[in-house]
């Protein structure tokens, strides 16, 4: 609201070049008003509302340098105008200005040069934008603690969630060892040697299971958390291949490898480790879910764009429909692979260690070679 023209501070004025119509125009005006002499930097005429916002009396602003209405440290009296504000008549918002007191205040500032009976002036408008930042700080504030809000329920949603999932891969078996205990603590002397082995096997069978899923675990937060350095070396990928294949040969359900390559494979530069992560996560995968004494086809190839691509056909029925849009997500697991034994990480492991690589894991459905994946990655 206008102060009473018996209550507004007068303006300052000491300047005999400024017209009487400016000067007029400069004390009406609501927003502040400060008016510089550009070779000298120091205050000519200030309106009343230049006073207000910045609580000065107008014997104070005579003549001042225009450095002491800057917080301390900004500006000095040898500053130019043109070092500290811009003379394009464009808005710089929340500039801030010291008050008579030393309190800041934050400022919308214009400022333009002008020639006036040819003395070069420069007119600052100062437009409080205190409320505004102010306003401003509020609503960033709400926006920041409206996210914290969301990030906290979005993590106690995940924990809930992971608890869940690596309580159930637990819970069964953690029960298959349990019964199995049981029965030879009770029984152990009435079992013949074949019920016997039996309970052992089932007990070897779950704790290695369960070994196998702690240290995927493991393995998928040190991944999501960038603790495996990526280190190069000179390896042969075909030695890979056959160290993987001589593990899997012994599987239980018995699969039948087909390796093939070209040239150019015997030597390539890049991390090994996390490739081989990589590609034991989708032989795995291919041996678990593709049939019993079925074929498992792996083909190297060193293309000519630099990347080495890995191939594994598991000759099997393919994916189910409601796996395909998130066989890459944690604990996912196909209506097919109920018989099979698995948490429904190899995938996620297997893509987080391709991207580490900068390769990509991709797979497509063949009706007649059953699932196919693509592991991509640059090689020198």
């Amino acid at each position: 609201m206008t102060q009473p023209p018996s209550s507004r501070p007068k303006a300052v004025s000491t300047s005999t070049a400024v017209p009487t119509w400016l000067t007029a125009y400069i004390e009406a005006a609501l927003d502040g008003i400060i008016v510089l002499d550009a070779s000298t930097g120091k205050v000519t005429d200030a309106n009343p509302a230049a006073l207000t916002l910045l609580g000065h009396e107008s014997a104070t602003l005579r003549a001042a340098h225009f450095s002491e209405l800057l917080p301390w440290g900004t500006a000095n009296p040898r500053t130019q105008i043109s070092r500290r504000f811009r003379l394009d008549g464009q808005v710089a918002e929340a500039q801030v200005f010291r008050r008579a007191d030393d309190s800041p205040v934050e400022c919308d500032v214009t400022a333009t040069s002008v020639s006036i009976s040819g003395r070069e002036l420069v007119v600052l408008h100062l437009r409080d934008a205190s409320g505004r930042v102010d306003a401003q700080r509020e609503q960033i504030e709400h926006e920041r603690n409206q996210m914290l809000t969301e990030l906290d329920e979005t993590i106690a949603k995940r924990t809930e969630e992971f608890v869940g999932h690596v309580s159930h891969e637990l819970r069964t078996p953690l029960a298959v060892i349990l019964s199995s205990s049981s029965m030879l603590e009770r029984y152990y002397l009435r079992l013949n040697e074949t019920k016997r082995d039996e309970h052992f096997r089932r007990i070897h069978t779950q704790v290695h299971y369960l070994t196998e899923f702690i240290d995927k675990l493991r393995l998928l937060s040190r991944l999501d958390a960038s603790l495996i350095p990526v280190r190069r070396e000179l390896i042969d990928a075909r030695e890979v291949v056959q160290e993987l294949i001589s593990e899997f040969a012994n599987s239980p359900r018995l699969p039948h490898f087909h390796l093939s390559y070209n040239e150019g494979v015997d030597r390539v530069t890049f991390d090994a480790t996390l490739w081989r992560r990589a590609l034991s996560q989708l032989i795995d995968n291919a041996v678990k879910y593709g049939p019993i004494g079925g074929a498992v086809t792996i083909q190297l190839r060193r293309r000519i764009d630099g990347l080495l691509e890995a191939t594994i056909t598991d000759h099997g029925p393919g994916l189910p429909d409601d796996y395909l849009s998130v066989a890459f997500k944690p604990f996912k697991r196909g209506n097919n692979s109920r018989e099979t034994q698995g948490a429904g990480i190899g995938l996620v492991i297997a893509r987080r260690c391709a991207q580490m690589l900068n390769g990509t894991v991709t797979f497509d459905q063949d009706p007649v070679r059953g699932t196919v994946f693509t592991l991509l990655v640059p090689v020198d």
